[in-house]
C-alpha cells in the first residue's frame, strides 16, 4: 500500500503559503442619521450648532454627507440660498456649502449628497422649487480619512446675508466606509474610495485554486492505491 506521507507533504506545501498571507480587514460600510432642526438660518454672530454622537467604531476610509433643507410650510421667505454648512469631527472642519446666490429664484428645498468628485453646487446649479443631486463640498471630505468614526460630530449652520427667513434642516446623515485597522503613523489622508466596492481577488480565486489543488492531489493519491 502506498504510504500516506507523500500526500501529507503535498498538502502541507499547498496550505503553508496560504497560511502565511496576512489577513486584511476590509472596510465596513456605515450610514448614520444626524439631527434635524427648525429655523437654522440665523446670523453668523450666533450660528446654530448641532452635536450628535456616533457609536460605530473604525477608521474612516471614505465619507459622504446628505443635507436636506426646506423653507416650505413655515411662513418663511421661500429660499435658503445663502446658507453656510460646516461639519466637524476629530479636530477637522469641512465646509460643505457657502452659497451666495441671491436672485436665483424661489429655491424652496435642497436634497444634496456631498461627495468628493461631485458636481459644483454653485448658483448655476440651483433651480426654482427644488434642487437635488450629488455635489462637491467646499472642502474635501477626504480630510476625515484615517480619523476614528466614533465620537461627537458637530454641524454648524448660519445665513450670512438674509438670516431668519424660515429655513429648516429637515434631514442630515453621514455615510461611507470605516476600516477596523488604523492607518500607519504619519500616513497622508487617502484618496476617496471608489463608490463601487471591489471584490477581493485573494479570497475568491485563492480558495478556488486551493480546492483544485486538493482535488488533484487526492486523485493522484487514490490512483496510486489501485
Amino acid at each position: 500500500m502506498t504510504s500516506r506521507k507523500p500526500l501529507i507533504a503535498h498538502c502541507r506545501a499547498l496550505f503553508l503559503p496560504l497560511a502565511l498571507v496576512p489577513l486584511h480587514a476590509y472596510a465596513a460600510p456605515f450610514d448614520v442619521a444626524g439631527p434635524s432642526a427648525n429655523n437654522v438660518d440665523v446670523p453668523d454672530t450666533s450660528p446654530v450648532v448641532l452635536n450628535f454622537d456616533i457609536a460605530d467604531t473604525g477608521y474612516i476610509t471614505s465619507l459622504g454627507v446628505r443635507v436636506s433643507l426646506d423653507t416650505t410650510g413655515d411662513g418663511g421667505a421661500g429660499y435658503w440660498d445663502n446658507v453656510f454648512v460646516q461639519i466637524s469631527h476629530g479636530g477637522v472642519d469641512v465646509v460643505l456649502m457657502d452659497l451666495q446666490a441671491d436672485g436665483v429664484g424661489n429655491i424652496a428645498t435642497l436634497a444634496a449628497t456631498f461627495s468628493d468628485g461631485g458636481a459644483d453646487l454653485a448658483a448655476s446649479a440651483l433651480v426654482d422649487g427644488a434642487t437635488a443631486g450629488t455635489f462637491a463640498p467646499q472642502n474635501p471630505l477626504s480630510a476625515f480619512n484615517g480619523i476614528p468614526l466614533q465620537g461627537q460630530w458637530t454641524i454648524t449652520i448660519w445665513d450670512d446675508t438674509h438670516p431668519n427667513d424660515g429655513t429648516d434642516l429637515s434631514a442630515f446623515s453621514i455615510f461611507g466606509d470605516a476600516d477596523a485597522t488604523p492607518p500607519p503613523p504619519g500616513a497622508a489622508p487617502a484618496a476617496p474610495a471608489a463608490t463601487v466596492e471591489q471584490v477581493p481577488a485573494l479570497p475568491v480565486f485563492g480558495l478556488g485554486a486551493m480546492a483544485l489543488g486538493i482535488l488533484v492531489l487526492a486523485r493522484r493519491y487514490f490512483s496510486r492505491r489501485k
